[in-house]
């Protein structure tokens, strides 16, 4: 096969015919000339669940020249190999680019295999990365489904991935759709009742706290949310998620909500705070808002074993 097509007489006919031999040598060195000579996708994903993994990894590879749904909808499928299997993955991953990502993500979230996976979140973060505002806010749709999967837990967790994305890119909502953001404003409603409902999963509550104080807006009303949940009748995990958010936000006022309870946080949270603190202390906004807090409140600031005025200072 590569002798007829090293002398340029190899035809795409005679390349679906090899893709579909009784030895998996043939089969793999067929789909691996399909990546510079093109043929039917249908051709090519009928090998997604061949029997032999090499073949399957060639595959993989090889998917990403084309530019189809089906060919999509292969790469998601590969992306459920077994953990074994992992160089499949890896390889099917690097057929990933801005013309398909936003179809592989949509199946792989649609797929009843994996939902919940560290594979999710890559695939997220590389179709906000290079989709373009059709196809981010169509993944938004699919994020924010409101029934079947992913759990509540993770669509709040995968809709703060795809919010962050857009802010490295600097993209507002209000570039995408109508639809998108009416999505993206339930979520985020919904993220405010989780988190201060007491009866829920813990863990659905950590995750809700991602979308808060994402609104301008909304910034002042969801700091007290959060700061109310920063008390010891909180789960510890619900009050790491909560100084997590307060980092992320970078509002200068942060810093005073995560200091207002310094006497009722365990050590683990105050080390945690303090963290925050001197990550954000050279930020002017957040020293001038600090040093306002430390005046007013030496008594409570005193506690800090010195810690805080070594910072400060």
């Amino acid at each position: 096969i590569w002798t007829l097509n090293g002398l340029d007489a190899l035809t795409p006919p005679t390349i679906e015919l090899a893709l579909a031999d009784t030895h998996p040598g043939v089969r793999r060195n067929a789909v691996r000339i399909a990546a510079i000579s093109p043929v039917k996708a249908e051709r090519l994903t009928r090998l997604v669940n061949d029997p032999d993994a090499k073949v399957r990894l060639e595959l993989a590879s090889t998917l990403g020249a084309y530019d189809t749904p089906i060919t999509g909808q292969a790469i998601a499928q590969l992306l459920t190999e077994p953990d074994d299997h992992q160089y499949i993955m890896a390889a099917a991953m690097s057929s990933l680019n801005a013309r398909n990502v936003s179809t592989v993500l949509d199946s792989f979230i649609r797929s009843e295999k994996k939902i919940d996976t560290p594979i999710t979140s890559e695939l997220i973060g590389q179709a906000v990365a290079v989709g373009d505002k059709n196809s981010i806010s169509g993944i938004i749709e699919t994020v924010c489904q409101t029934r079947g999967k992913p759990g509540v837990q993770h669509r709040f967790e995968n809709l703060a991935k795809i919010l962050d994305g857009l802010s490295i890119r600097h993209w507002s909502l209000s570039q995408l759709s109508i639809s998108a953001r009416a999505r993206v404003t339930e979520m985020t409603q919904l993220a405010r009742v989780v988190a201060q409902n007491q009866a829920a999963d813990p863990s659905d509550r950590a995750k809700s706290i991602q979308l808060l104080a994402r609104e301008v807006a909304a910034t002042k009303a969801d700091f007290q949310i959060m700061k109310e949940l920063l008390v010891p009748q909180s789960p510890a995990e619900i009050q790491r998620a909560v100084v997590s958010q307060f980092a992320r936000r970078g509002d200068s006022s942060a810093g005073e909500y995560l200091l207002s309870g310094w006497t009722s946080h365990t050590p683990a949270l105050r080390a945690q705070i303090l963290d925050v603190i001197a990550k954000n202390i050279e930020n002017p906004e957040w020293h001038k808002s600090l040093d306002k807090y430390h005046k007013g409140k030496e008594q409570t600031c005193g506690k800090l074993n010195g810690k805080f005025t070594s910072l400060h200072t």
